[in-house]
């Protein structure tokens, strides 16, 4: 005999030969049987929030495999040093393909983000020279070492393309 699914507290036990004989769907499965991925996007400071958005509620609508019901989330989660960070949560029904459908949700954001010329970030770094002097010396030793080698280039190029004197 094997444990069915518990009612009012109670557990019903169903025999073997009907399990073996008969398909048992569980009860609970419409309930839980969603799952949800998620996936983060930054894009350049500079873009309206609501249009960013905009653009990835479209994407996650237009995303294959996505389920339309219960609706998309789109989070503004952060303002970040180099973005503004959002979270795109859509619900899926079979967890074997969250990876298939994760791939066609950012494809699909890429997507909707160049339809709306929105930009992804892109990091920024800040550099503070202090010692203008050394930086100076060494780009002047930098061009003088390149002139030296291409002035070399030049030599052995002209040395090859000379025509040998037979002595003739």
């Amino acid at each position: 005999m094997s444990l069915g699914p518990a009612r009012n507290a109670e557990a019903d036990f169903l025999p073997g030969t009907i399990m073996i004989c008969r398909s048992i769907q569980n009860a609970l499965a419409p309930l839980f049987g969603r799952h949800k991925i998620y996936v983060r996007v930054g894009v350049a400071q500079s873009c309206d929030p609501e249009g960013v958005r905009t653009a990835l509620s479209a994407a996650a609508v237009r995303c294959p495999g996505a389920l339309k019901v219960p609706t998309p989330d789109i989070a503004f989660d952060d303002i970040g040093e180099n973005a503004l960070v959002f979270s795109v949560t859509v619900a899926i029904r079979d967890i074997a393909q969250a990876q298939r459908v994760e791939t066609a949700l950012r494809t699909e954001i890429v997507k909707a983000l160049r339809e709306w010329d929105i930009a992804l970030a892109k990091p920024q770094v800040d550099v503070h020279l202090r010692d203008l002097d050394g930086v100076r010396a060494f780009l002047i030793r930098l061009a003088q070492e390149r002139t030296r080698q291409q002035q070399g280039e030049q030599v052995a190029s002209n040395d090859r393309s000379k025509p040998e004197d037979d002595g003739a």
